[in-house]
């Protein structure tokens, strides 16, 4: 969705941008690098639909069932974190034996961190 259609605000700064829902509450902070505001995002979107439908006994049409996939990215610590801890091999494994949809895992595998203070605490490693 597009800030304008939300009735964001923005204020400019020297070194980043700050942007207001309409409430005057801040809700994000792009900061400047490069030439460019970068506002740091995962990108949630929807890419397919699914449309089933029943028939019953005389064949007409009694339910519409729509189901849409999203996909989520976000890094393989973050995906650790949210999945409970898991290890980082069953989170791969997951994603690429096709066991959930729409995981999108940012990074690859040596970019996982291999230290986990929560895990360790717990006896995990």
């Amino acid at each position: 969705m597009h800030l304008t259609k939300v009735s964001a605000q923005v204020q400019f700064t020297e070194n980043k941008c700050e942007i207001f829902n309409p409430d005057n509450e801040l809700i994000g902070i792009a900061h400047f690098s490069d030439g460019l505001f970068r506002l740091p995002c995962t990108i949630v979107g929807i890419e397919c639909a699914f449309i089933t439908k029943y028939s019953g006994e005389d064949h007409g049409v009694d339910a519409v069932h729509v189901a849409c996939m999203t996909t989520a990215s976000a890094s393989i610590d973050t995906w650790h974190v949210h999945l409970g801890h898991i290890s980082i091999d069953s989170i791969f494994k997951m994603m690429h034996s096709g066991m959930v949809k729409g995981m999108d895992i940012l990074g690859s595998k040596r970019e996982a961190s291999i230290y986990c203070e929560e895990c360790e605490r717990s006896g995990h490693t």
